[in-house]
């Protein structure tokens, strides 16, 4: 199995975690709005402080990874933010025959809903590749590194979002049987349009209990690099997630070359409410 494979699987079930308790009235800026769609869907957001997401991941039924997402609220020069962290790691069996450790940092302003910082350090194989990014809402500035070779970064952010911010502005989204959004990411290197579309409601059954479910298909189109797409070894991924305000990631599940790659939820911590200032 291609662990780079378990990651986009990871990413994809981000994009649409949600917390639909006690929410807080956020803001987004228009020029960002122009990027959403449906905009006039966009109305509060929903965390948790201390929320805690544990799904796994593997290969034909065969256990392979995990990954463990984890929600926090900072203050950072006065203004109040929302901080994700997040771990993928290979089982310990198998690091013998493959070692993989994918570390996601991502703050967002609590208000504007824009991104300040995006980190990502992923060692695969003994080798590391890192991602680091910095907004001002203007501008993305970093740098990509893989082992030795270290690229700077400075492009304007063309009102994009990191990958992990923009999981977390998906968790606003109502959903509903039909219903179409999208958004606009860059990680780094490429911008993409990520799209999904709810296809309908069913029952699942997930290891962390059963659920009524939204069957949701998710899709991504490079839009720096089109030839790219040619490339993904992602084949008709299918989404579930809860049908209760939470949306939270149920399951997830893709062809590749040979037989199918899974994710699935295995413990949800709500965290505590946020507070109002």
């Amino acid at each position: 199995m291609s662990y780079r494979v378990m990651v986009g699987l990871a990413a994809l079930a981000l994009a649409v975690v949600a917390r639909g308790e006690d929410v807080v009235q956020a803001s987004v800026p228009a020029r960002l709005q122009a990027l959403i769609d449906p905009v006039a869907e966009i109305r509060t957001l929903a965390f948790g402080a201390g929320e805690t997401l544990r799904m796994e991941f593997g290969w034909n039924g065969l256990p392979a990874g995990t990954m463990v997402m984890h929600t926090s609220e900072e203050e950072i020069r006065g203004r109040r933010h929302y901080r994700y962290r997040g771990l993928i790691e290979s089982r310990p069996e198998l690091r013998l025959i493959y070692s993989l450790r994918d570390t996601f940092d991502s703050v967002i302003d609590a208000e504007t809903l824009e991104p300040r910082l995006y980190r990502r350090s992923m060692v695969e194989k003994g080798t590391e590749r890192e991602t680091m990014l910095l907004s001002d809402g203007a501008r993305f500035e970093g740098r990509r590194r893989h082992g030795t070779h270290q690229v700077k970064v400075d492009v304007e952010r063309e009102a994009a979002w990191d990958p992990i911010s923009m999981a977390y502005l998906a968790r606003s989204m109502p959903l509903e049987d039909g219903g179409t959004y999208r958004y606009r990411v860059y990680d780094g290197r490429s911008y993409f349009r990520v799209t999904f579309v709810v296809e309908g409601s069913e029952k699942v059954r997930v290891r962390a209990g059963t659920f009524d479910a939204w069957r949701i298909r998710p899709s991504t189109e490079n839009l720096t690099y089109p030839e790219e797409d040619r490339k993904r070894k992602l084949k008709d991924p299918i989404l579930w997630v809860s049908k209760d305000p939470a949306h939270v990631p149920l399951r997830i599940e893709s062809g590749v070359v040979i037989g199918k790659v899974y994710g699935e939820l295995v413990a949800y911590e709500p965290g505590k409410p946020l507070v109002k200032k």
